[in-house]
């Protein structure tokens, strides 16, 4: 991004899309952060839109942050068994877990752990811690 008028452009753009909840860029730090709902957009997707507007990407594949909707904890006491739980798992970073609004907040690295692997491992804990 050569200006901070590039910077917002390209923002308007990310965030204009179909499935894209929110984008907010850094001219400063020459980021995006992205939440974007991954069953109508790829994260390939983004990308060749990001490139063919700020005409290059540079990703940071060492984090990825996921909200993942959960039901049935109803205390702090399990919400905390949980978040421990899921912090024994390899590449997990983060695991930050709110009973009120039902969910659970992770940053992990996708170069140790995938998707799929978290959200079991935090269905198993939800079934364990109530049971």
């Amino acid at each position: 991004m050569m200006c901070p008028a590039c910077a917002k452009g390209i923002e308007k753009i990310v965030a204009g899309m179909p499935g894209v909840a929110k984008a907010s860029v850094s001219f400063f730090d020459q980021t995006i952060a992205i939440k974007y709902d991954d069953r109508r957009l790829s994260a390939q997707m983004l990308r060749d839109i990001i490139a063919g507007v700020a005409h290059s990407v540079v990703e940071d594949n060492r984090r990825i942050s996921a909200t993942i909707p959960i039901t049935g904890i109803d205390s702090a006491e399990c919400a905390e068994r949980i978040e421990k739980t899921l912090a024994t798992r390899e590449g997990i970073i983060n695991a930050a877990i709110d009973f009120h609004l039902e969910r659970a907040r992770i940053i992990y690295d996708p170069r140790k752990i995938n998707f799929k692997n978290i959200k079991t491992t935090l269905l198993a804990a939800v079934f364990r811690y109530n049971t």
